[in-house]
């Protein structure tokens, strides 16, 4: 079942960590659901995003966001 970005932010935001994808997710839609979270997210898929973009991404999630940038 695929999650809508409301209801990834609203897991997010009851403290759980997540693994989320890029590929359906917008950058806006991104830093919306780091800057809800309470837990630690983990962007797969980031070598797709441009450095700009990961560094606002980071910004918004205060040392809670990590990128994996093998896939």
């Amino acid at each position: 079942m695929k999650r809508t970005t409301l209801e990834i932010q609203q897991i997010g935001a009851s403290g759980a960590g997540l693994i989320i994808g890029t590929t359906r997710l917008t950058v806006s839609d991104l830093k919306q659901i780091v800057a809800s979270a309470k837990g630690i997210v983990i962007i797969r898929g980031a070598s797709n995003i441009s450095t700009l973009d990961c560094q606002q991404i980071a910004a918004s999630g205060k040392e809670r966001v990590i990128f994996d940038f093998t896939s």
